[in-house]
């Protein structure tokens, strides 16, 4: 091979070396714990109204609007503070809040889909409905999440068979498994519309609550009933 052909290949290589392919940047190492508060088993966290695990490239997915979505809310079970969670224990997760859209003309509740990971990393390729690269099943007795826009506008399939529903209320409610694997929680909102979203009284959150299990409560009675006894008897 004479010079001008190593010259040539040399040059090759270097300009195919510029062009990036979509989807093979590194995945992102995610903040956790942005915005969360917590004390006595309960933490809160705020969620703001563009937040997403799938796809957030707003000008590239079909819509008219031009602002993207953000990251979404990731929360590191093993160190958010005044949570106190471990395997076993039973965990609540409620959404609160409402989401406007059109300006705030139309305002509901949100539909927030959450879904596990053993890292805190997010593909990097906004073009992907599944960002989350370590993807965990569902937590026995949860919802599915098949549509990205279940009470929301422009609903579209996620393809993520590993997301579920957060629901408001009694909120969603499941036995943690494993937190060693089981660590790091996504949430974000299901929607694709992010342009229009908007949170105008800053009241969307998500509040995740150890809840005690009924052998708990009965020894709490039972402690209650002793003292009110005891204090009876004393009086008499």
């Amino acid at each position: 091979m004479n010079k001008k052909m190593i010259l040539r290949a040399l040059l090759v290589t270097a300009f195919l070396g510029l062009i990036v392919v979509p989807g093979f940047a590194a995945p992102i190492a995610l903040t956790t714990n942005v915005g969360c508060v917590g004390g006595g088993g309960t933490v809160v966290c705020n969620v703001d109204d563009k937040m997403t695990y799938l796809l957030n490239a707003g000008p590239f997915n079909g819509t008219t609007f031009p602002v993207d979505g953000v990251n979404p809310l990731v929360i590191d079970l093993q160190t958010v503070g005044g949570l106190g969670l471990a395997t076993g224990d039973i965990l609540r997760i409620t959404a609160e809040g409402d989401l406007c859209f059109n300006n705030g003309s139309s305002c509901q509740a949100p539909s927030f889909g959450a879904v596990f990971s053993s890292t805190n990393l997010l593909d990097n390729n906004n073009l992907l409905l599944n960002r989350v690269t370590n993807a965990l099943n569902a937590p026995a007795g949860t919802t599915a999440a098949p549509d990205a826009g279940t009470t929301t506008n422009g609903g579209f399939a996620t393809n993520i068979a590993q997301d579920f529903l957060i629901f408001q209320g009694s909120g969603t409610q499941f036995t943690m498994p494993n937190i060693g694997v089981y660590r790091y929680l996504f949430i974000g909102i299901l929607d694709r519309l992010y342009g229009d979203n908007s949170d105008l009284d800053n009241n969307l959150q998500v509040r995740l609550s150890v809840v005690p299990e009924p052998g708990t409560y009965g020894l709490l009675l039972s402690g209650l009933g002793a003292l009110i006894a005891f204090r009876r008897y004393r009086k008499n």
